[in-house]
């Protein structure tokens, strides 16, 4: 059964996510600096290549 309160704060669902993007802009740029995410990704089998069109189909895993 899922819980309707965050656990750690008192708030609601849908108050931590108010709360969280109370100041948030679009169009802002992050400061002081961006933050960095590295994703490793493996390459099980590339089913399709073309020359021509430079592109190629893959099943990856994440």
């Amino acid at each position: 059964m899922a819980s309707t309160h965050c656990s750690k704060s008192g708030l609601s669902p849908s108050e931590l996510v108010e709360a969280l993007m109370k100041n948030y802009s679009r169009s802002e740029i992050p400061q002081p600096q961006p933050v960095p995410v590295q994703v490793e990704v493996t390459v099980q089998d590339i089913m399709e290549l073309s020359v021509l069109s430079n592109s190629f189909s893959a099943d990856i895993w994440f």
